[in-house]
């Protein structure tokens, strides 16, 4: 790894508690890796919308399972309907972005051998997760989906949450889906981690901001079980960011 990539990952890594900041500093990782020529981008996982812009001029492939997904999302060029786990993509992108996606499948790990042998040599997949080891992993783990869409609905107020393919969609959170097993992932590959770092979910900051209440109950509950743990579960940390590049050899 570089000595500037290593930086990228320290400065990112830092930045644990604020989402914007953090995705700003992301965006500005891929607008600068791709400046200087047009990509092929993959949106694995698509649904309606990307958090990730992909870089200027690029052009976009996306895949979902659901069309309705799909017909909301006017940033495609291509759009495929099918199975990320395992519908046959062709070695031709340049960067594969995947956003809150992997704790929904029902194989993470096939997704993401997939998405990886759809990269050409020197090609960056970007994953966004949520944090098994947080607090709001642990609640999300131990609650039915009929709560998340509950709290979706009156806590963050969102109306059509759950219906017509809106999230929140039934979590998975298989073991693949953890900071130390895409570490794994990256390490088997000879991948270069240009980025791994930490943030906290906006829907839990405005939560904990919003509604003095609610957050001081979970400020209560985050010390409890970051006592307990004595560390291990995070009550900030909610959310990963990785940046992977494909080796040249593989």
């Amino acid at each position: 790894m570089s000595r500037a990539r290593t930086e990228r990952e320290q400065v990112i890594g830092s930045l644990s508690t604020d989402a914007e900041v953090a995705k700003h500093h992301l965006q500005a990782i891929i607008d600068e890796e791709f400046l200087a020529l047009p990509a092929a981008v993959l949106d694995a996982g698509c649904g309606a919308e990307s958090p990730v812009k992909a870089p200027p001029g690029a052009h976009i492939t996306g895949i979902d399972v659901s069309e309705k997904q799909l017909m909301r999302n006017a940033s495609l060029d291509e759009k495929i309907l099918g199975d990320l786990e395992t519908y046959p993509l062709k070695r031709q992108f340049d960067l594969a972005i995947c956003w809150d996606v992997l704790e929904h499948l029902d194989d993470p790990e096939a997704a993401c051998r997939n998405m990886w042998s759809a990269l050409r040599e020197n090609g960056l997949l970007v994953l966004g997760f949520p944090n098994t080891a947080s607090v709001k992993g642990m609640i999300t783990r131990l609650t039915p989906h009929w709560f998340h869409v509950f709290a979706y609905r009156r806590v963050f107020g969102m109306p059509l949450a759950g219906t017509e393919d809106h999230a929140p969609f039934p979590i998975r959170y298989r073991p693949f889906v953890a900071p130390s097993a895409i570490r794994a992932f990256a390490h088997h590959r000879e991948a270069d981690i240009v980025v791994f770092g930490f943030y906290e979910n906006p829907m839990q900051a405005r939560l904990i901001d919003q509604r003095p209440l609610l957050g001081g109950a979970f400020e209560r509950l985050a010390i409890l079980v970051e006592t307990a743990t004595r560390g291990r579960i995070s009550a900030r940390d909610t959310d990963c960011i990785v940046v992977l590049r494909k080796p040249p050899s593989d």
